[in-house]
């Protein structure tokens, strides 16, 4: 049985009814390709020209670092020979909504007291215990995560920001009220970013919440599917 999912209070505007000119440009005449990808060092010219023939590219986490000194400026590095190929290929820079990973210039002015304990008072980490968690309740952190985007997004080649780990941000475990506070920073980052600028997220997945994390394209431009949902007879969303 498909459920149908209401984005929008009645009589809200719908924010994907407005001005779409800056969307990866679409029709059906053939397949459109995204791809997310990384690599530690430079891309060679032949997977840059391989990346170019998608219509978008997310540069994941780990990007360039390991040339260029940090991942912001190795994004941005991969982003420009990309675009100089095919500047109609949207590109997209990682930021986890969540996780703390390394490798990150701005991770200079981190402060390890933002990071989110559980209702014990113990340091949450994800992946296997590697990382640290962020804290959405923490207004200090918020500002600093919503800057990166902003930063990121600064650079001309960077055509918008991609949240990962949305269904993360509504763990039982984490500190009173952090659902609600991860929508206060999404939409802060919204309203915050320039004109033009998109906004995608891992954020719709089946079973993560009542509507499948559906909520969260009142503020994102369009979501990664990450996890389907089946029943013996057919995969349903």
């Amino acid at each position: 049985m498909s459920m149908k999912y209401s984005i929008c209070d009645d009589g809200e505007a719908d924010p994907l009814e407005g001005d779409q000119e800056y969307f990866p440009q679409w029709n059906w005449d053939r397949v459109r390709t995204w791809v997310s990808i990384r690599r530690a060092d430079d891309y060679s010219d032949e997977q840059i020209r391989e990346l170019a023939g998608h219509d978008v590219v997310m540069l994941e986490k780990m990007n360039g670092h390991l040339t260029h000194g940090c991942i912001e400026r190795g994004s941005s590095q991969a982003a420009r020979r990309i675009k100089a190929i095919n500047p109609r290929t949207v590109i997209l820079f990682y930021l986890n909504s969540m996780v703390h990973y390394g490798k990150y210039k701005a991770n200079q002015h981190w402060n390890p007291e933002w990071a989110a304990r559980d209702k014990k008072g113990e340091l949450v980490k994800w992946v296997n215990g590697k990382y640290m968690s962020y804290n959405h309740t923490n207004l200090k952190f918020r500002e600093w995560w919503i800057q990166r985007a902003l930063d990121a997004v600064s650079n001309e080649e960077i055509d918008g920001i991609f949240v990962d780990a949305i269904c993360k941000t509504t763990q039982r475990f984490l500190p009173e009220g952090h659902a609600e506070a991860y929508f206060e920073t999404a939409n802060e980052l919204r309203s915050r970013l320039p004109e033009g600028k998109l906004l995608i997220g891992n954020a719709i997945r089946a079973g993560a919440t009542k509507d499948d994390n559906f909520s969260h394209l009142r503020y994102l431009d369009g979501s990664y599917l990450e996890n389907w949902d089946r029943n013996d007879d057919k995969i349903k969303l």
